[in-house]
């Protein structure tokens, strides 16, 4: 996945990541970028290319040179990642 934004310093910046968790709302990804929460970012799905607006809802601890983020997009996107989520209500066995 790529995102790309602006910094904490206001400088626009490009960087592929991982993804950590991924949903219907969003993901929560590790960056070397520090960036500020709230900030709009545009999430870019490398084998598709389709991109979704997304909004920093969490900043977490620093690992391994990462930062983890959790980015909230703007519109519920349950497609965007390409694979099947379970329904609302399922329940496991």
């Amino acid at each position: 996945m790529i995102v790309r934004g602006k910094g904490a310093t206001g400088q626009p910046f490009e960087e592929e990541c991982l993804t950590q968790v991924v949903n219907a709302h969003g993901a929560l990804v590790s960056i070397s970028t520090v960036v500020k929460q709230g900030e709009t970012l545009v999430v870019v799905h490398k084998a598709s290319t389709e991109s979704q607006e997304g909004k920093i809802v969490f900043l977490g601890p620093k690992q391994e040179g990462k930062h983890q983020v959790g980015i909230e997009f703007t519109q519920p996107r349950p497609r965007f990642w390409h694979i099947d989520f379970p329904p609302e209500d399922w329940k496991p066995a």
